[in-house]
């Protein structure tokens, strides 16, 4: 039980670090796909690029472990041939005083002591070539020792070789995986930050109209996502090549939560159009009442039609009111979320009822000539956060964003 704990805690510390990442690819001919980058990829990348660096490292520890003992036994080498000459030089000097000497006293004498002496002298001599002899064995083990030490030197040598190679080997795999994800990591960027330009292009005209009402796009998009119990150490140090893969990972995930944050608004933005047929007969802002023949502010657009033809729903929502409304005759009233909302007025018949939910597209109603009316059309206000905005932006908008 406590190990499935542990193992889940685990778990979920790596898809923390390592959650799923949506991936857009935009082709040449102006298509794009999605690809999802899983915690798993990622987290077998990131122990394979661990992996290579630890052999990489543990390799190079090894070759100058190998090359300090190689040294070192050159070393004893040289100090014990050096030791081995000087012992053959000491000892043929002893030899050539030596013969001096039998040379001086080898004479006519037959007393005892030189006797002795002559006696002594042979056994020297004999214990001397004894030693010759030995000695000459004694370099010929001395030899095959230095042989055996100079195959082990080209053992060593071929070994040092070899993971040389394999560490070269190693680092181009190391260095060409890490280009490839710099590349990978680039394109990425550049895709994303392509389609944030292209949405926010698209939006311009939205965006410009919100301004009026003090709500900014980006600052929703860009708002920071709330933070999990979380914590520990701050390690600024870093390899410099690790930490910039690290920020530009960072960029491209925020990127993705503000092009995901766009999506959002975009799902819940009156982008659409009411009618199947858009015809302009009053627009937005100050125009001369019908009625009353003086200027007045009309805060919406009024789209012509004829009796009976279908109204939709711009944007999903809940529909807050439905049925007659004072001028505004049969009216339905949405709010889609986020402060905004969409009255569609001068209906002649409403098909929803008030707390409905309904989607992009679906049919509300139909043209009418309702309430304070001189003819059949939709009275089409758009409001956010209770002012109200002209919809001639919203409707335009909805040809061009996310196509894609």
């Amino acid at each position: 039980m406590i190990f499935c704990t542990l193992l889940k805690k685990i778990k979920s510390f790596f898809y923390l670090f390592f959650p799923n990442r949506r991936l857009i690819v935009c082709s040449e001919k102006g298509t794009s796909r999605c690809f999802v980058l899983s915690s798993k990829v990622q987290i077998l990348c990131t122990f394979t690029c661990i992996f290579i660096g630890v052999f990489f490292v543990v390799s190079i520890a090894r070759i100058n472990k190998l090359s300090e003992l190689y040294f070192e036994q050159k070393q004893q080498i040289n100090h014990f041939s050096m030791m081995y000459r000087q012992v053959l030089s000491n000892i043929d000097i002893v030899n050539e005083e030596l013969k001096n000497f039998v040379d001086l006293v080898d004479v006519e004498d037959g007393s005892n002591e030189h006797k002795k002496v002559l006696a002594n002298l042979a056994l020297l001599q004999s214990k001397i070539e004894d030693f010759y002899k030995n000695n000459t064995f004694n370099h010929k083990i001395e030899m095959l020792r230095k042989e055996h030490l100079m195959v082990q030197r080209d053992l060593l040598e071929n070994q040092v070789k070899q993971y040389k190679q394999k560490l070269v080997g190693e680092e181009q795999k190391y260095l060409s995986l890490k280009e490839q994800q710099g590349n990978l990591v680039k394109r990425f960027d550049n895709v994303i930050q392509g389609k944030i330009d292209d949405v926010n292009s698209n939006l311009y005209g939205v965006q410009k109209t919100l301004h009026s009402v003090s709500f900014s796009l980006n600052k929703y998009a860009k708002r920071k996502k709330k933070k999990f119990n979380i914590g520990g150490p701050f390690f600024k140090e870093m390899p410099e090549d690790i930490e910039q893969l690290t920020v530009d990972t960072i960029n491209i995930r925020d990127k993705i939560d503000y092009l995901d944050s766009l999506n959002y608004l975009k799902k819940i933005m009156p982008l659409g159009s009411p009618l199947e047929k858009i015809r302009i007969t009053s627009v937005f802002g100050a125009r001369e009442d019908p009625f009353r023949d003086m200027p007045a502010r009309h805060e919406a657009v009024d789209l012509g039609g004829i009796v009976g033809e279908p109204v939709f729903a711009t944007a999903p929502g809940k529909v807050i009111k439905a049925g007659s409304w004072g001028w505004y005759g049969n009216m339905v009233e949405i709010d889609h979320g986020m402060g905004f909302r969409t009255r569609y007025a001068h209906l002649d018949k409403i098909f929803v009822s008030k707390d409905d939910a309904v989607q992009e597209g679906d049919k509300i109603g139909v043209v009418g000539n309702t309430g304070r009316s001189t003819g059949a059309h939709l009275h089409y206000e758009v409001r956010v956060n209770g002012y109200a905005v002209d919809p001639v932006n919203f409707i335009g908008a909805k040809r061009n964003v996310f196509k894609n």
